[in-house]
C-alpha cells in the first residue's frame, strides 16, 4: 500500500488530465441532448448555418481558403472566415465526419478548450497543479458563450487562445523559457487570426500578468530574450493576419450602437430573478453572471486579498468597459448597490461616449473575460493551502449547475435539422465534377423584409432561412456561383464581367411573374447571341449545375431557362423536395 504522501503526489500529477476530463464531461452533460435528438448545435434563423458554411469551406478551399473559386465561381474571392486559425485545424473533421457532425464536435471542443486553456493559466498563476478546476467551468458555463453557440459565432466561442496566451506569456515573463516565448508568439497569430475582440482582450490583460508576477524566477536578462523572441514570432504573425485582412472593408459601428450592444443591466437583472418567459429565451440577450457565482467567486478571492487584486481590477474593468455609455445602467445598478455609484458610472458611461474604444462593436462580450479573472481571483484565493484548489472542483460544478439553472440552456438547448433534399443529393452524388449556381440569387419583393420573413429556397423550411442558399452548397459539396451578401470579411477577387453580371440577372428576371406579378422584361430575352455566349463560357469554365425554385420560375420561366441553356443542357431532373426543385445538368458543347 502506497504512503499517503505518495498517493497525494501521484493524484496532483494527474489533476491537469484530471481536469481535462472532467470539463469534457460538464461539456457533454451540458450538450446531452445534442447527442439523443442530433442536429446541428445552434438555433434556427441564426447564423448557424453560415458557420457550418465557413467552416466546410476553409476544409473544402485548402490549400488556400482564404483565395478560392468555391464562392462566386468563377471569379473567386478573398474571405477570411473567422475563426480562420482554430477552422483551419478542425478541417480535417470535416472530410472524416461530414460537415454537420464536424461542426458539432468542433463547437465543442472550442468550449473544452476554452475551460482547459482556463485551468492551464490558473496552474501556472497560482503554482499548484489542482488548481484550475473552478476557472475552468466558470468559463464554460459563461452565458455568452452559450449565446454564441446558439447564434452559430464559432469565433466567439474560440476563447480558448486568450487563456492559451496568457499562461505562455505568464512562463515567458516567471522563466525566461524559450520554448514558451516561441509558443506566445505563435498563440498570438492564433488568437489574432481568430478573433479581433479576442486580440483586444489580450492586449489589456497582458499587462495584467506584470503586476501578477510573483518575485523571484528567472533574471530579467533572460525575461528580456524571451520576450524578445516572443515578441518577434509575434510581429511575423502579425504581418500574416494584416496580409488577411488586406483589401477588406471595415465596419465601424456608430457609438450610439454601443449602447444597446453593451451589457443591458434590465436584461441581467431579468435573467437572475427569474423573470424570463420562456427557458433559454436568447433572444433577450444573457449578459449576466449568477449573483450566486459572482459572490462566491468574491468571497474566495479574499482568502487571498492581495495576490487577488489584480485580476479582480482586471474584472471590474472588464465589466465597466462592458456597461458601455448612456444612463440607463448606473441608475439601474445605483438603485441595487445605492446612489453612492451612480456618479462614478455614469463618469466612466461618458468617457465611453466620448472615446469609444476601437473593434469592440458588441461590448457585452466582454463578459466572457470578466468572468475569466473573476475566476483567476477566486482561484488565487483557493491556492493559499495545498488542499485547498481541490475545492474548485464541486465549487465549479457548483457554478455550471447554478448557470444552467438559471438560463434553461441545457433543457432548452437550441439545435436546427436542415431539410436533406432529393435534388441536392442528386447533385453531391453526381458523376460531373464542378459547380453548381441556386436562382434566383436574387428574389424580388414589393418591400425590404426582416430576417424572419424572408423566403426559402423551394420553401425548403424556416431551419435555414436567410441562409438556403449556403446550406445548399454545403450539403452539394459544390462550388457556387452564388455568394453570402453582408459578408464583411469577403471581397471579389477580381470584379465580375460585365456581360456576366447581365446574364445572372437575366436567370433572375425569369421569376418576375411569381414573385411581384410583373412580366419578364424584355432586355432577359434580347440579344441571344450574347446570353449564348456568356452562358458557354461560364459553362467552360466548370459551370455543372443550374438548381432552379421551379415555384418560382414556372412553366414560362423554365421553358426560357431551357432555351438559355439549349446548347449546353444535357440532363434535366425534377423533384419534389419543397414546393418542388429542377436541377438541370450542364456540359460544353461537343
Amino acid at each position: 500500500m502506497l504512503p499517503m504522501s505518495d498517493t497525494r503526489h501521484r493524484i496532483e500529477t494527474a489533476a491537469p488530465w484530471l481536469q481535462a476530463a472532467a470539463l469534457a464531461v460538464l461539456v457533454v452533460v451540458l450538450h446531452h441532448r445534442l447527442f439523443v435528438e442530433g442536429g446541428i448545435l445552434g438555433a434556427p434563423q441564426s447564423d448557424v448555418i453560415r458557420g457550418i458554411w465557413g467552416l466546410d469551406l476553409q476544409a473544402r478551399a485548402l490549400p488556400l481558403p482564404f483565395w478560392t473559386d468555391r464562392v462566386g465561381f468563377p471569379e473567386g474571392v478573398k474571405i477570411l472566415v473567422l475563426p480562420f486559425a482554430s477552422s483551419l485545424v478542425a478541417a480535417p473533421l470535416v472530410y472524416l465526419l461530414g460537415a454537420v457532425v464536424a461542426y458539432d464536435l468542433w463547437m465543442l471542443l472550442l468550449l473544452w478548450g476554452a475551460g482547459v486553456a482556463s485551468a492551464w493559466l490558473a496552474r501556472e498563476v497560482t503554482g499548484r497543479r489542482s488548481a484550475g478546476w473552478l476557472v475552468g467551468a466558470m468559463v464554460i458555463a459563461q452565458p455568452m458563450l452559450f449565446l454564441a453557440i446558439t447564434d452559430g459565432t464559432p469565433e466567439n466561442v474560440a476563447f480558448w487562445g486568450v487563456p492559451a496566451l496568457l499562461a505562455a506569456l505568464w512562463r515567458t515573463l516567471r522563466d525566461g523559457d524559450r520554448r514558451f516565448a516561441v509558443a506566445a508568439g505563435l498563440l498570438g497569430f492564433v488568437v489574432a487570426a481568430d478573433s479581433p475582440y479576442h486580440a483586444v482582450f489580450v492586449v489589456g490583460l497582458a499587462p495584467l500578468l506584470l503586476l501578477a508576477l510573483p518575485g523571484g524566477g528567472a533574471s530579467w536578462r533572460d525575461r528580456a530574450v524571451a520576450m524578445g523572441i516572443a515578441g518577434g514570432v509575434a510581429a511575423v504573425g502579425a504581418a500574416a493576419v494584416g496580409a488577411l485582412y488586406y483589401g477588406l472593408p471595415f465596419d465601424e459601428a456608430p457609438p450610439s450602437s454601443m449602447v444597446g450592444n453593451a451589457i443591458q443591466m434590465r436584461a441581467w437583472l431579468q435573467w437572475e430573478a427569474g423573470a424570463i418567459g420562456q427557458p433559454w429565451d436568447w433572444t433577450l440577450t444573457p449578459s449576466f453572471v449568477p449573483t450566486a457565482v459572482l459572490l462566491g467567486a468574491l468571497g474566495l478571492s479574499l482568502v487571498r486579498p492581495v495576490r487577488a487584486s489584480p485580476w479582480l481590477v482586471a474584472a471590474l474593468a472588464c465589466l465597466l468597459l462592458g456597461l458601455g455609455p448612456g444612463d440607463e445602467n448606473p441608475r439601474l445598478i445605483s438603485g441595487v448597490l445605492g446612489g453612492w455609484v451612480r456618479t462614478p458610472l455614469s463618469a466612466v458611461a461618458d468617457l465611453l461616449a466620448a472615446h469609444p474604444p476601437p473593434v469592440l462593436r458588441f461590448l457585452r462580450r466582454l463578459l466572457v473575460p470578466f468572468t475569466l479573472c473573476l475566476g483567476m481571483a477566486a482561484e488565487v484565493g483557493l491556492s493559499r493551502w495545498r488542499l485547498l484548489p481541490w475545492l474548485g472542483l464541486p465549487a465549479g460544478i457548483a457554478a455550471a449547475a447554478v448557470v444552467a439553472a438559471q438560463t434553461g440552456y441545457v433543457g432548452s438547448l437550441p439545435l436546427t435539422h436542415p431539410p436533406r433534399t432529393a435534388a441536392i443529393a442528386f447533385v453531391a452524388d453526381h458523376e460531373q465534377d464542378g459547380a453548381a449556381v441556386f436562382l434566383p440569387q436574387v428574389r424580388a419583393a414589393e418591400r425590404l423584409h426582416q430576417r424572419d420573413e424572408l423566403p426559402v429556397f423551394a420553401e425548403l423550411g424556416q431551419e435555414i432561412q436567410s441562409a438556403a442558399e449556403l446550406w445548399l452548397q454545403v450539403d452539394s459539396h459544390r462550388a457556387a456561383v452564388n455568394a453570402p451578401n453582408g459578408l464583411l470579411t469577403m471581397v471579389e477577387r477580381s470584379r465580375r464581367d460585365d456581360e456576366l453580371r447581365m446574364v445572372l440577372r437575366d436567370f433572375d428576371d425569369l421569376t418576375l411573374p411569381q414573385t411581384v406579378g410583373r412580366p419578364i422584361p424584355p432586355s432577359a430575352t434580347s440579344d441571344p447571341e450574347r446570353r449564348t455566349r456568356v452562358i458557354a463560357g461560364l459553362v467552360d469554365a466548370g459551370l455543372r449545375f443550374v438548381v432552379l425554385d421551379e415555384a418560382l420560375y414556372g412553366e414560362e420561366g423554365l421553358a426560357m431557362m431551357r432555351a438559355y441553356l439549349s446548347g449546353v443542357l444535357v440532363e434535366e431532373q425534377r423533384f419534389d423536395d419543397g414546393t418542388g426543385i429542377v436541377v438541370m445538368v450542364v456540359a460544353p458543347a461537343p
